[in-house]
């Protein structure tokens, strides 16, 4: 949930009611576009404790295209996994 874009008081009576939460559910605040952005939120933290690597799905393909063109469009660079693992070796390689 982005920093107080549904008011104030506890996050779980902030979030939309037509969302079912479960005992293990996490609901974490934001302050930036990104959860992960350094100081931004716990969620990196709160993955870490789980031992979660993944976090990233969706049903079908055309919701996961869609999500990819809104992260494109919006937020930063879409590009293959082999691309990326490119340039990560590149810049471990020098």
């Amino acid at each position: 949930m982005f920093n107080n874009s549904a008011g104030t008081g506890p996050l779980p009576e902030r979030l939309w009611s037509g969302f079912e939460l479960h005992e293990n559910d996490l609901v974490l605040e934001k302050s930036a576009a990104s959860a992960f952005f350094p100081g931004r939120s716990v969620l990196p933290e709160r993955l870490a404790e789980r031992s979660i690597t993944t976090a990233n799905a969706s049903v079908d393909d055309e919701s996961h295209n869609a999500t990819l063109h809104t992260i494109y469009r919006t937020f930063g660079d879409v590009r293959p996994t082999t691309e990326v693992l490119g340039l990560i070796n590149e810049s471990t390689s020098t």
